[in-house]
């Protein structure tokens, strides 16, 4: 099921260069010009960095039919937000997207980056020879992109593009100083059209935009990771009534059609096979498969996110983030269809059972193990007895059918140890055979008494009878130290397809020598792979636990990555580098749930996974995860630890988050005592809890004191960083949130417009931070009566949002309140302003 083709714009007004007025125009008419373009998807990325355009272009690998980068360059790199992008690792990269047919580098002198693009086969780059005025460069990128987006080829386009450039004089002579795109302001003799198109071949010159239109046909959008990679014939023997059987429910029934039955009968295989048929039949796909909170799980899917454009931001509230979610869904045009796998009673839940999509636009399908109310049920038995019979077949020919039969009778045709039977028999072809495996099964008990009670205590009685036969057939014991290792990797991780160099970067072990392991195991029978990735499924993750369950030490790499997976950078950003691993290393911390003290490296991954699911927005089960881990920091340091200072840190900035305020001022207090006693009064790490202390006081209305850590805090930092630094901006409009409520409007104003004027230059001028800062100004311009210069403050902040989060957003709600509160005092109104 293909994707709709991909431009993808990545435009960046870096830290250490000069600011690019036009570069925010030239996103801004991009967007406009490949809006209607209903062939093809835009993805444009207005303040990039290189984490960010790795991840993307990871994303789309398969979609990407133009890559165009504005902002400063040179002849070696292209200067993103964070850093420089090397040529040679970027063309590498670019070089694994089959449909790429043009890299566009519209910044200066990037002339001697082409034959690095064109050796890695890219067909077309368009680069320049010498320096490139910001203004020139937007009139450029737009002409020629007008016209390719209108039918004209790229040679066209590209000889239009100049033409304009020509026509309106823009083929300078002379000296003159211009603001360029290069990596710092040039003064140099301009007298020829910088850009330039460098071709590997004639063919390409004729290439058309609107060509690709012609192999977008009529199989659905996919709105995420779909599951595609599926052939029904194959993969879903034996189930034809079934799935004519959840057509006529989907199709007669506006209800959420649910999948019901035991584990390892096919409940997902059913859904894919569904999928994989019936995909015609709808505009647009959307699959989630549960892990952990279903809520979280959506709200933090990041290839929904793209699809919706709805990227997720730092800070966001992940509730109200999925109820916005809901809606964007519900708001597209069907017929579609919606899978949540594996699911829990949480997806029955009010909570989240008011917001799925339904009819008319939407189809919902469910599938669990979960008897679920007001849901049209289908109920998946077992495989009838030839259906078992042929799938038995497809992996194993030997023996008789009489034989093949008995032993599935046996096993009750359920449908995984069916297919696990028959490859351990295809595995050992001439040492084992139908009747004396069937023997075995027979004659096998769990000898372990406790083992035996476990799985009474919680499994249904089916389910016992897998339990058992899996583990009669599948025993520990039977693999070598290294197998038995790697699959106690395997059980504490999510059961989705993993790829072999994550896996052995995690594992710190050779990807060849760890290729050959994973191989062993699946031929017998521990894992399946599917298409270059390796999965176990669910059932045997515990019947792993059940025989062999990992302690801390024999699963230490795999925690010591899954920590350094959830480190937080200072100016990083954890949507971008740390929640594509997020669900991997929540089920690896989930494993240590019972303990009372975490180990010391378990206890380091929660505090890392805890501080991404606040920056992310959970905020509820990070400071669920922070208390379990001062208490285990406590019982490892000891109360005057530093490591346990940090974490009641952590821990304030929760609570101040959910208003719980006098506890953070309390942790707050604590923390700032042991920084003092370990840093000095002067350190960066101590004026930062001051800072922090300020805002808590400042939240509980003791505000002498909170000016008084405030201000000292703006003067170690400023001392420390300099009066034009990111960090000193958050304390100084911290300290202008307590001046202002204190009527002290002068002096607020004043260290309001020193923060925005910092925080522009270094997150430029859309970021959210910046609308805070028009809207704070604006409140303290009010407070002092002048609300026609607080209207225009309080109008740029609210378009700041809007363009970041659209109408619906509660920051939106909350900046329509602040211009609405102005208005009043002037007798207008939305509607009449």
């Amino acid at each position: 099921m293909p994707q709709l083709p991909v431009i993808l714009t990545a435009f960046a007004n870096s830290y250490d260069a000069d600011y690019l007025a036009h570069l925010e125009q030239e996103h801004d008419r991009l967007q406009l010009i490949l809006a209607p373009l209903s062939y093809l998807r835009h993805v444009p990325l207005s303040n990039a960095k290189t984490g960010q355009l790795v991840s993307t272009l990871t994303q789309y690998q398969q979609e990407l039919l133009i890559f165009h980068f504005g902002g400063h360059a040179d002849g070696e790199q292209l200067q993103f937000r964070d850093a420089g992008g090397q040529v040679a690792g970027l063309a590498e990269t670019l070089s694994l997207h089959p449909e790429l047919k043009l890299v566009f580098l519209n910044g200066c002198n990037t002339q001697a980056q082409v034959t690095q693009y064109l050796d890695a086969g890219i067909p077309a780059v368009i680069a320049t020879t010498c320096s490139v005025g910001d203004g020139k460069a937007k009139q450029f990128a737009e002409t020629f992109y007008t016209a390719l987006a209108t039918g004209h080829t790229l040679q066209d386009a590209f000889t239009r593009a100049k033409g304009a450039m020509k026509l309106s004089g823009a083929t300078p002579a002379g000296e003159e100083i211009v603001n360029l795109r290069g990596v710092r302001l040039r003064q140099e003799q301009v007298t020829e059209l910088p850009w330039r198109l460098y071709v590997a071949g004639d063919e390409v010159l004729g290439w058309k935009l609107e060509m690709v239109s012609s192999k977008v046909n009529s199989l659905p959008i996919l709105l995420n990771n779909v599951p595609t990679n599926f052939d029904p014939k194959t993969d879903c023997i034996g189930r034809e009534t079934e799935l004519a059987e959840l057509h006529q429910k989907l199709s007669n029934s506006p209800k959420v059609a649910l999948v019901r039955g035991l584990g390892g009968i096919g409940k997902t295989t059913l859904a894919m096979a569904y999928v994989a048929i019936h995909q015609d039949k709808y505009q647009h796909l959307a699959w989630i498969t549960q892990g952990g909170d279903l809520i979280n799980t959506i709200a933090l899917d990041q290839s929904l996110a793209l699809s919706l454009e709805m990227p997720l931001q730092q800070g966001e509230d992940l509730s109200s983030r999925f109820v916005q979610l809901m809606q964007a869904l519900r708001s597209i045009p069907g017929p579609n269809l919606l899978v949540i796998d594996n699911a829990t009673e949480q997806v029955a839940t009010r909570e989240f059972f008011q917001q799925l999509p339904k009819a008319p636009n939407w189809k919902v399908l469910v599938t669990s193990r979960q008897d679920l109310p007001d849901f049209v049920v289908m109920e998946l038995q077992v495989l009838r007895p030839e259906a078992a019979l042929e799938l038995f077949r497809l992996y194993y020919q030997g023996g008789s059918d009489v034989e093949a039969m008995e032993l599935l009778q046996e096993i009750g045709y359920h449908t995984l140890t069916t297919e696990l039977l028959a490859k351990t028999l295809q595995r050992k072809k001439g040492l084992l055979s139908i009747p004396k495996l069937l023997e075995t099964l027979r004659k096998r008990q769990l000898d372990d008494p406790k083992l035996a009670e476990r799985l009474w205590a919680r499994h249904s009685g089916e389910e016992r009878g897998v339990f058992k036969y899996l583990m009669s057939l599948y025993e520990m014991a039977d693999l070598d130290e290294q197998e038995i290792w790697v699959m106690q990797q395997f059980a504490v991780l999510p059961a989705l397809p993993l790829e072999l160099a994550p896996l052995a970067e995690w594992l710190e072990i050779d990807a060849e020598e760890l290729n050959q392991i994973l191989n062993e195991l699946a031929d017998k029978g521990w894992l399946s792979i599917k298409e270059d990735t390796f999965l176990v499924h669910r059932l045997m993750q515990e019947v792993v636990k059940y025989q062999k369950e990992p302690d801390i030490e024999e699963l230490e790499q795999l925690v010591d990555a899954m920590a350094n997976k959830m480190t937080t950078s200072e100016f990083g950003n954890p949507i971008i580098e740390n929640l594509p691993w997020l669900e991997y290393a929540k089920k690896v911390a989930d494993y240590f749930t019972s303990h009372t003290h975490l180990p010391k490296k378990a206890a380091i991954l929660w505090n890392n996974l805890a501080n991404v699911l606040s920056l992310a927005g959970d905020l509820n089960e990070s400071t669920v995860l922070l208390n379990h881990v001062l208490v285990s920091y406590t019982h490892i340091y000891g109360t005057e630890n530093l490591e346990v200072a940090g974490i009641k840190s952590n821990l304030a900035l929760n609570y101040m988050d959910l208003g719980v305020f006098d506890l953070a001022a309390q942790l707050l207090e604590e923390t700032l005592d042991s920084f003092i006693k370990n840093y000095g009064l002067e350190h960066i790490e101590t004026a930062l809890i001051l800072g922090n202390l300020g805002e808590a006081h400042r939240a509980i209305g003791k505000y002498d004191q909170a000016k008084e850590e405030l201000e000292t805090a703006l003067k170690i930092d400023i001392a420390n960083f300099g009066d034009n630094h990111p960090r000193v901006a958050t304390v100084q409009s911290n300290l202008a949130n307590v001046l202002r409520v204190m009527g002290k409007y002068s002096q607020a104003t004043k260290l309001y417009r020193k923060a925005l004027t910092i925080n522009i230059k270094y997150l430029g001028a859309d970021h959210p931070t910046v609308s805070l800062g028009y809207l704070n100004l604006a409140n303290v311009l009010s407070d002092k009566g002048n609300f026609k210069k607080a209207k225009s403050l309080a109008k740029k902040g609210l378009n700041i949002n809007i363009k970041n989060f659209g109408n619906n957003h509660p920051r939106v709600a909350s900046s329509r309140s602040t211009l609405g509160n102005i208005l009043n005092h002037l007798g207008g109104s939305f509607s009449s302003d």
